[in-house]
């Protein structure tokens, strides 16, 4: 943790604390173990304050089993209930699941990407799927502030390029070489060791099994818009194909 990051920690601390103000039993369950910013921070609309009335009761337990009248936790506890509200979230590290796309060689996107540690040039695309473009794909979805709409339109512009090459030198492929990206993967996990998301004691959604962070962007916006504002064509496999010659459908 930096310094400046603790500054932070100091500051949100505080704010915590206050808001909790003659609830001590609360604190130690509500104050995060982690640096600020390694996960989606909480925007408090009366959240602290509602910890401390008295028909909410706050219990920092996986849930264990539900039966069918109750909810035990792995710590022994067990609430019985009306309703449940389940917010279990998505499968975030497996890019573009459950789609099934089968690019060179009858080989699927999840079986080139081992499940759930895609690699790209740039999120946009990936060798092995040519013609194959994507929005917020891997290490490009946002977790640091900003607007997702000006990344999607970053990207969408570097589509819009590769396709217009496409279409004025009659190409009927276009594909990232494995060397760009191999470069831009190693580019951006080199960036992700820096950052708060890989912190050691950080367990988030942004992390894949191996605790490395494949989905959101280590980039500044300026940055990611600098990187995809034109496209090296070095970076790509291009192939002309006769004006009525087809890709063959997948089967």
């Amino acid at each position: 943790m930096t310094e400046t990051n603790e500054r932070h920690r100091q500051y949100l601390k505080r704010y915590l604390v206050e808001q909790l103000d003659g609830r001590t039993d609360l604190l130690g369950k509500a104050m995060p173990t982690y640096p600020p910013y390694g996960k989606r921070m909480v925007m408090d609309n009366d959240w602290f304050r509602t910890l401390k009335r008295d028909n909410v009761e706050l219990i920092p337990e996986a849930v264990a089993e539900i039966t069918a009248t109750s909810i035990r936790g792995d710590g022994g506890s067990e609430r019985e209930v009306d309703a449940i509200v389940m917010a279990t979230g998505f499968h975030a590290s497996r890019m573009i699941w459950p789609l099934e796309i089968i690019g060179r060689d009858g080989v699927s996107i999840h079986e080139a990407w081992n499940e759930d540690e895609p690699r790209s040039l740039l999120g946009i695309t990936t060798p092995g799927f040519p013609n194959l473009f994507m929005l917020l794909g891997p290490t490009t979805a946002l977790a640091h502030g900003g607007s997702v709409i000006f990344h999607s339109e970053a990207q969408v512009n570097y589509i819009a390029q590769c396709l217009s090459r496409m279409v004025n030198d009659e190409l009927g492929v276009i594909e990232p070489r494995e060397e760009a990206a191999d470069r831009y993967t190693e580019l951006a996990d080199t960036a992700h060791r820096q950052l708060v998301f890989s912190h050691p004691g950080m367990n988030n959604w942004y992390k894949n099994r191996a605790g490395k962070v494949v989905t959101v962007s280590p980039w500044r916006l300026v940055d990611y818009w600098w990187m995809t504002r034109e496209p090296d064509f070095s970076d790509f496999h291009l192939a002309k194909r006769g004006p009525l010659e087809r890709v063959p459908a997948t089967p």
